[in-house]
């Protein structure tokens, strides 16, 4: 096996292990397996999702205006390159999470939030920064996302 051979061989592995691992296909055995152990993580609807997803990443407090705010950590750029963090609106974070919550205790998981305001007030920013959020998490075990295909052979 010459050195090129080998190098092929290492990256061939690695993306198996790598593959392997996040589960990127499974079979329906498997799934139900994964179902078994844990069930909350594969049925939770969106808007739990998006709770866990916040309470993942955590809070702390910072000071408000009227006394200490809880801020989410999902806010100050988790992946940590800067691009997407979100300067002061925490009551607005913390009404997000409120409205999420409360969609999942009345099961109304169909509803969509609007978010208003004027110019440079973080809208676009709040938006990104759970995306960015979500995709972080979904990547983690507890935050698996997935999806069914048939595959033929």
């Amino acid at each position: 096996m010459t050195f090129i051979d080998d190098i092929y061989a290492r990256i061939g592995d690695s993306s198996k292990d790598r593959f392997s691992r996040a589960h990127a296909i499974l079979s329906f055995t498997e799934y139900l397996e994964l179902l078994r152990v844990a069930p909350y993580r594969l049925t939770r609807d969106v808007a739990q999702y998006a709770t866990d997803m916040m309470d993942h990443f955590g809070t702390y407090e910072v000071q408000g205006v009227g006394g200490p705010v809880r801020r989410f950590r999902v806010f100050d750029d988790p992946l940590g390159d800067g691009l997407v963090k979100v300067v002061g609106q925490e009551i607005v974070q913390n009404d997000l999470y409120g409205c999420l919550r409360e969609f999942r205790q009345r099961r109304q998981v169909d509803r969509m939030l609007l978010l208003t305001g004027p110019n440079g007030s973080s809208k676009t920013t709040i938006v990104a920064a759970r995306v960015r959020g979500l995709e972080a998490y979904s990547r983690e075990e507890e935050g698996m996302l997935l999806r069914f295909n048939w595959i033929f052979s």
